[in-house]
């Protein structure tokens, strides 16, 4: 079997709790990197293969919903790391979203205020 990916970018626009997953994947072993915006993001998952994207639904340039999307279509071009999990933790968890969510190819989906932050650690490292 493969060694585990642990390049987690972390998607959140709530700097504190960036940090506090940063440091927690830190402590385990991952490298984490934070982007606050869905475009930054964008550009960095072209430039390194991470295995993981901890994705906050509602982000200021754009949904997340369409971010998956973005998502979707650099995968079937071979831009970003065909393998790529995405992990999602939002207040954005209603039944629609949640299956829309999947729909879009997102691996797992934490709510934010109800999960724990060390299930998605323990997703990812």
């Amino acid at each position: 079997m493969g060694k585990k990916n642990k390049k987690v970018l972390i998607l959140e626009n709530e700097p504190p709790l960036a940090r506090v997953l940063r440091l927690k994947i830190s402590n385990r072993g991952g490298e984490c990197e934070i982007a606050e915006k869905a475009e930054d993001a964008l550009k960095e998952l072209r430039k390194k293969d991470y295995g993981y994207v901890i994705l906050n639904m509602l982000l200021p340039d754009m949904d997340g919903f369409k971010f998956l999307e973005k998502i979707q279509n650099l995968k079937q071009r071979g831009t970003v790391n065909k393998d790529l999990n995405v992990i999602v933790f939002s207040y954005l968890t209603q039944d629609s979203d949640v299956e829309s969510i999947k729909e879009l190819g997102a691996g797992k989906i934490f709510k934010k205020g109800k999960d724990q932050i060390i299930d998605i650690i323990n997703c990812v490292a």
